[in-house]
């Protein structure tokens, strides 16, 4: 298992009626990157020497190489939704991140759920990848997921639970 398999787990939920959630992981890729994508803005005060930029809001962002693999749970998901080009609220899929690293108790880890946007940037048979864009949107929920059996359940946090 890779060292990135070890800390964090990037699931998709494939349950598109909204009745429940089914979480796929994304297992066949060879990178896990997550893109923070600070907005800036820059203040130039009268006092100082310098200006000061400050953060005004992340833009959080994985592109992700699925390796393809036919018969593969990941990539056979994605590419289906690769060959609808999915457009507008279609494109838009629930996303869990999964704090392998952060464990909370036996089998619990800090997880954050979100909206994201989707979109399929290359199809490409030369490198044997399908590379994916993940755009998160929308306001992100702070929980935890317990993983049993390699199936991830994610329950949002109260206000007060998450604790270091």
């Amino acid at each position: 298992m890779s060292k990135a398999a070890k800390i964090c787990a990037i699931c998709v939920n494939t349950d598109t009626t909204g009745s429940s959630e089914t979480w796929l992981r994304i297992k066949k890729s060879t990178t896990l990157t997550i893109s923070q994508n600070p907005e800036t803005e820059t203040f130039d005060y009268i006092a100082d020497e310098t200006a000061t930029n400050e953060i005004k809001q992340y833009n959080p962002s994985i592109d992700q190489d699925i390796a393809i693999l036919p018969e593969q749970p990941d990539y056979e998901w994605f590419f289906e939704q690769y060959k609808k080009h999915p457009i507008g609220e279609d494109a838009h899929y629930d996303v869990l991140l999964t704090y392998l690293c952060d464990k909370k108790s036996e089998n619990t880890y800090y997880a954050v759920k979100q909206e994201a946007v989707i979109s399929f940037t290359d199809f490409n048979s030369t490198d044997g990848t399908l590379n994916v864009s993940i755009a998160f949107c929308g306001t992100p929920v702070e929980g935890t997921t317990s993983v049993t059996g390699g199936v991830f359940t994610f329950t949002a946090a109260s206000s007060s639970s998450l604790g270091g």
